[in-house]
């Protein structure tokens, strides 16, 4: 990076020497809209603007990532820094419980359980060390906080569907879950490049064949898409080799008798295995004894 470039960038990423705050200039140049210039510049210390500005980029930042509003305004209350942290783990365990089929109120219970557990470690460990406090700073549109965590939609909507599906044909829910959880990230809308459709992300030519009208409805996606999984594995019988011709075609595996050497197969199969890893695991810890 040159020189002139490197001084423009730092002008551009620092606060204003003029005054305290933020640039709502360099703000702008930034990307931030002007509600969001407004909050972040809205009086105060240079201390209590950064906060706010931290505060937004992780409230964006967690939308981004699929958090409905409830679960942001959970996870952005205050407290010690690493509360924010425990809060959203907190969050991301209760949708791996409620992917075994659990209810919303046990997942919840489990999730609350575990993450209790964790705070009393940190309190004492913020007693034996001291923190620094992350004053509770709440974004204009999500200000009140919820007393109990929310779910991620797309899992909570969809994950009841695919579970009934894949016990109906025969295969583990929670591998139908780690497929779908890769292949969409639970989005009934997403298109990839390749032009692959709906939550468990349908060619054109699969889904008519599969007897898929409409690829974006969740039903017929899943059926699909699970009917579909049900056959590789039934062809191939293995997890790894299924996920393979799920990814690469059946062909493909035929081909080469095994995974084919597609770097995107190669990896899709392991982040695939290692969901489905997780969601085993997140099942035993809360299995009836």
């Amino acid at each position: 990076m040159n020189k002139q470039r490197r001084t423009f960038l730092i002008l551009l990423l620092a606060p204003t020497v003029m005054g305290a705050g933020y640039d709502p200039y360099r703000l702008k140049m930034l990307g931030y809209g002007q509600d969001d210039i407004s909050f972040i510049t809205g009086g105060g210390t240079d201390k209590e603007q950064f906060t706010r500005k931290s505060t937004l980029d992780y409230h964006h930042s967690l939308r981004s990532m699929g958090y409905d509003s409830e679960g942001i305004a959970y996870i952005l209350q205050g407290g010690p820094n690493r509360e924010r942290d425990l809060r959203k783990s907190e969050l991301d365990m209760a949708v791996k419980y409620r992917l075994t089929g659990k209810s919303a109120k046990e997942a919840r219970r489990l999730s609350e359980a575990i993450a209790a557990q964790a705070r009393s470690a940190i309190i004492h460990a913020e007693r034996q060390q001291g923190s620094r406090q992350f004053p509770a700073v709440m974004i204009p549109a999500y200000a009140s906080p919820v007393p109990i965590p929310a779910f991620k939609f797309g899992v909570r909507a969809y994950s009841p569907l695919i579970s009934e599906e894949a016990m109906r044909r025969g295969i583990d829910p929670l591998l139908c879950n780690a497929v779908t959880q890769n292949e969409s990230g639970y989005n009934a809308r997403a298109v990839s490049s390749k032009g692959a459709m709906g939550l468990m992300q349908l060619m054109p030519g699969t889904a008519a064949a599969l007897g898929v009208r409409d690829a974006f409805d969740p039903r017929e996606n899943i059926q699909g898409g699970v009917s579909y999984l049900a056959r590789q594995l039934k062809a191939f019988g293995r997890i790894d080799l299924a996920l393979a011709a799920y990814n690469a075609g059946p062909e493909a595996v035929r081909k080469y008798q095994g995974i084919p050497p597609y770097p995107e197969t190669v990896l899709y199969v392991q982040k695939v295995m290692k969901s489905y890893s997780d969601l085993k695991m997140a099942s035993s810890m809360i299995a009836p004894r």
